[in-house]
């Protein structure tokens, strides 16, 4: 039942008010809603990676979106090899899925740089931030990649660094693979994700990792990077399963070896 309670002006008082008296039942359901209402949504534990640094005098949620990518400032002092732009194409009209397949020294490095710089100019309508994972296998390499990325003119204070004591995410991020395996959330909060080496993330360790991407985005972009993999090898289904090779180039090899004469020379051949 409702009731009505009408107060008439007075002399230094308010105007006049309507004061409603409810039921005990609707007040207790009014007073859970706003409850709900108000409360402040729940984090995951891994959520916590994904706000754990910001760059210095930069608001990294708020302003970073109103800047094009920062993979997007990509810059090269030299053109790709036409294979390597090969592998680009190949790599985004496989729905941006797969793994390079290229020996040492060929590039590959360059080649996931740019197919990370492609993605994001086709897809910046739709992202108002464009984050990059890139995994490596050990903590130098880190460095090393940090280091040619400010080489090809992408900007340190959008870069991070997240290994051992070191724990900077950006919207570009380099890690190890042993932190993503501690860190989830670094994983999760990436658009595109690169796997260098990913020749050795197989077994359980590599399972780990891919299962969990597979669990929470099927759209997440995807690259690894190998010299060389084995797909009669089990503990490689993982990778061959989730990113199955999609351009191979045929390297030529050469051997220090002796004629008849004993001299030393090299050998051509093919793989």
């Amino acid at each position: 039942m409702k009731a009505w309670l009408h107060e008439e002006k007075r002399s230094g008082l308010e105007p006049r008010q309507h004061i409603i008296f409810t039921s005990a039942f609707e007040l207790l359901a009014c007073s859970s809603s706003q409850q709900k209402n108000h409360e402040p949504a729940r984090r995951s534990p891994a959520d916590d990676d994904y706000n754990h640094y910001s760059p210095p005098n930069m608001n990294f949620e708020t302003n970073h979106h109103h800047r094009p990518p920062a993979i997007t400032d990509l810059s090269f002092s030299f053109a790709l090899k036409p294979d390597q732009v090969k592998a680009v194409e190949t790599w985004i009209s496989n729905q941006c899925r797969g793994s390079v397949i290229y020996g040492s020294g060929i590039g590959k490095t360059e080649i996931a740089f740019e197919c990370a710089r492609r993605l994001a100019v086709l897809d910046r309508a739709n992202r108002r931030r464009f984050n990059v994972l890139l995994l490596v296998p050990r903590k130098v390499l880190v460095q090393q990649n940090y280091d040619r990325l400010v080489r090809y003119k992408v900007s340190p204070e959008r870069l991070g660094r997240y290994f051992g004591e070191e724990k900077q995410i950006n919207e570009i991020t380099i890690a190890t693979y042993h932190s993503a395996l501690a860190n989830p959330g670094i994983v999760r909060r990436a658009d595109r994700v690169i796997f260098d080496e990913v020749h050795l993330a197989r077994g359980a360790f590599g399972r780990i990792i891919f299962d969990s991407i597979i669990s929470e985005n099927h759209g997440k972009a995807l690259l690894g990077l190998t010299a060389t993999i084995d797909k009669n090898d089990p503990r490689n289904v993982a990778i061959i399963g989730l990113l199955p090779p999609v351009r191979k180039y045929l390297i030529k090899m050469r051997f220090l070896t002796k004629d008849w004469q004993g001299q030393s020379y090299f050998p051509s051949m093919y793989r």
